[in-house]
């Protein structure tokens, strides 16, 4: 793994009686795509613009490419940061706006309009130089706005919810554009995020906050598959979950006795920390259940229900299930493929699942 670009230490911040950080530490890799997520008000943007300069620390220590930042200003550092309103100047064109940050090294008409071109064609606005800023969509702007930031190279570029303000079409086009020029400039991206999908579809690696605290940093895939916590796992993507007994250590494994599944066997290693006799949450992901039709048979499990509602999306389908034995549902997401029928309320369901696709919390 390459070397930390932003290493975080104990970094404190309150607001009054307020603690928006709470002993902050995390390390960000050189030239990956990292993202902050975390429902509203748990400390994401507080910490974005802590490594941006904009807000001072209580205590803790920031240093960004080796270097403490500890008293440097906002403009003396490596960074540069995409606000969520993009700050777009109205009164200027587009190479006007991507050029502001350029006055002040006082390079030549030539050159200046060099890196702009260069700037404009990074985020593929080649020909909008003297656009009036005031005529350019909502996409339009959040290019330029990252022009004007990537024009100054800057080695870390901090993005504050850059993509809220679009509407759900252009912001999935910006969110693999964005991936795809990350990946080009090859410089490091910290995106500050409450949707949960954009930071899965676009991230190296996440990091969960909640109540200023960190609480998981992980690829997306173990954040999804392996979540810390039953925080973690209640936030991130939808699971269902099942109360359970852990049960005695096996030759095989551990036995664990989930309402409405039934006896499993379980990977040992799966189910620490928890010990024999304790109560635990059995969760897993709704794609993970299939409902069986009637040619089918089960490869691993089989538990009986009965459809208590159903969510029709077109490409899917979604069944909210009662397990027998339990008044516990359960919800499967099956995919609408030929030939596979939408199934009426109350029928009786046979759902497939296995062992591996649980997680205790």
């Amino acid at each position: 793994m390459s070397e930390p670009i932003i290493e975080l230490q104990e970094v404190f911040k309150t607001f009054g009686r307020i603690v928006a950080l709470n002993g902050v530490s995390a390390e960000i890799i050189q030239g990956e795509f990292f993202s902050l997520l975390g429902p509203s008000g748990c400390g994401k943007t507080t910490l974005l613009r802590a490594i941006a300069g904009f807000e001072d620390p209580d205590s803790g220590n920031i240093r960004i490419d080796g270097r403490d930042m500890t008293g440097v200003e906002a403009n003396r550092r490596p960074t540069n940061m995409v606000f969520q309103n993009y700050a777009i100047f109205p009164h200027m064109t587009v190479a006007g706006n991507v050029g502001f940050g350029l006055t002040r090294k006082k390079l030549g008409t030539t050159e200046t309009m060099r890196l702009i071109d260069e700037a404009l064609r990074m985020v593929s606005l080649e020909g909008f130089q003297e656009r009036d800023a005031r005529t350019l969509s909502g996409g339009q702007k959040q290019r330029v706005a990252l022009a004007r930031a990537l024009i100054l190279r800057p080695k870390v570029l901090l993005l504050d919810e850059p993509l809220s303000a679009l509407d759900r079409k252009l912001r999935e086009q910006m969110q693999s554009e964005l991936r795809n020029l990350q990946r080009a400039v090859g410089i490091t991206f910290v995106l500050v995020t409450h949707d949960q999908e954009e930071a899965l579809t676009m991230s190296d690696r996440v990091a969960i906050m909640f109540d200023g605290s960190i609480v998981q940093i992980s690829t997306p895939e173990e954040l999804y598959t392996a979540p810390a916590n039953l925080q973690v796992a209640e936030f991130i993507g939808s699971m269902n979950f099942l109360r359970a007994t852990v049960g005695r250590a096996t030759s095989q494994g551990t036995e664990v006795e989930v309402e409405g599944l039934g006896k499993l066997i379980m990977a040992s290693e799966s189910v620490k920390p928890h010990s024999a006799g304790d109560n635990v949450s059995a969760g897993i992901r709704p794609e993970m259940l299939t409902v069986l039709f009637d040619e089918e048979a089960g490869t691993a499990r089989v538990a009986e229900g009965q459809i208590a509602d159903r969510s029709y999306y077109g490409d899917m389908t979604y069944y909210a299930v009662r397990l027998e034995g339990t008044e516990q549902t359960v919800t499967v997401s099956m995919r609408n493929t030929a030939n596979r029928p939408i199934l009426p309320l109350g029928s009786r369901v046979r759902i497939n699942w296995n062992a591996d696709s649980i997680v205790l919390f």
